[in-house]
């Protein structure tokens, strides 16, 4: 009788050339045991071989690409969400120019009524329901920078705009200075970079690992940010 293919041998080399590591080598050796032990009923030492060899050419390519990518995920997150991280970091920078151009009409009109020409340094969501309660609709900002605010006074889960939150950062001095920052709700995803603005209107840039600014920048060149150019 002609001896018959081992099974374990046929699974090990399709294994093998469907590309998954390492469990194709497991079958090869099961298969060549199966052989040996067959007393010549079983035949398919070539496809084990080719099997246990294909099986550990992918563990160490694939182990090879993930090496890769915990050395350099920025650069696998630049390749998968391109076009996401793109509208993000293009949005983001108008996005704090509308915040700045809010904070100018506060102050200018005294919209919370408090008899100062101010700035105001609460929620960001808050400025936006000033000037609906001035003029009963938005202005040079919207609802959708309103509704992004991270750290809104009403406690309502934020809706980021493109992929990018918003908050107010604090410890300012309401009389001469405001600061905002805009910032990735899931790093690598929705972008990388954060972006800062405060009272003289100038729009930053920089990578803090997805973390929005703090404090405010007397210079910010001098902490490392750089200067975006909004249109």
């Amino acid at each position: 009788m002609q001896p018959r293919y081992s099974p374990l041998a046929l699974f090990s080399a399709a294994l093998g050339v469907l590309g998954i590591p390492l469990f194709p080598s497991l079958l090869g050796l099961a298969a060549l045991l199966e052989i040996r032990d067959s007393g010549g009923a079983r035949r398919g030492t070539g496809l084990a071989r080719f099997g246990i060899a294909m099986g550990i050419v992918w563990l160490v390519l694939e182990g090879a690409a993930l090496g890769l990518y915990l050395a350099h995920p920025d650069a696998l997150f630049r390749r998968l969400y391109s076009e996401r991280i793109a509208l993000g970091e293009s949005s983001a920078p108008r996005g704090l120019a509308l915040v700045a151009a809010q904070q100018e009409a506060m102050k200018r009109e005294d919209m919370d009524k408090n008899g100062i020409r101010d700035y105001w340094t609460g929620d960001i969501s808050g400025l936006y329901r000033l000037q609906m309660e001035r003029h009963g609709r938005p202005e040079a900002m919207g609802f959708d920078i309103a509704r992004a605010d991270a750290a809104n006074t009403a406690g309502e889960a934020p809706t980021p705009r493109e992929g990018y939150l918003y908050r107010t950062v604090v410890g300012v001095d309401s009389l001469t200075q405001y600061a905002a920052t805009a910032y990735p709700r899931t790093r690598g995803e929705d972008g990388f970079l954060t972006f800062y603005v405060d009272e003289r209107g100038v729009v930053w840039k920089k990578d803090i690992q997805g973390a929005p600014a703090d404090h405010r920048m007397e210079d910010p060149a001098a902490e490392g940010w750089e200067r975006v150019p909004v249109r």
